[in-house]
């Protein structure tokens, strides 16, 4: 779901960089949308102000925010954070006290009642 969603930000206008845990569908997104690909997380949320994740689960999200190569140790501060996972309540207790207080980086949670046909046809109404 984050592949197309990345895609109608960048077509907005905005400056894009994206990193998936499979390489080659990155590199796929790059070629297909305008934008630059990430070697991992914290390459791709250094010097943002927005960052988006979309992964599949609980133990995914912590890698990708907390790990060794974890965004939230290259956000820069107050960056704005905005997790498109469907991941348990644990998790979403856990984050913001790391998210706020640690690494100084907002959070917003999107809940999207939707399914991946419907971000493939509708443009997503993020305003910046």
């Amino acid at each position: 779901m984050g592949y197309p969603m990345a895609g109608h930000i960048s077509k907005g206008g905005h400056n894009v960089t994206v990193f998936n845990r499979t390489t080659s569908k990155a590199e796929k997104w790059v070629k297909e949308y305008k934008g630059k690909l990430a070697k991992t997380p914290g390459e791709a949320a250094a010097n943002c102000d927005f960052i988006f994740t979309c992964v599949g689960n609980d133990n995914d999200l912590k890698e990708v925010t907390l790990g060794e190569n974890g965004l939230f140790k290259s956000a820069k501060k107050n960056c704005v954070y905005i997790d498109n996972t469907t991941a348990s309540a644990e998790i979403a207790r856990e984050r913001p006290e790391l998210a706020i207080i640690r690494y100084s980086t907002s959070l917003i949670d999107l809940l999207l009642f939707s399914t991946l046909a419907t971000i493939n046809f509708l443009p997503l109404y993020f305003r910046f």
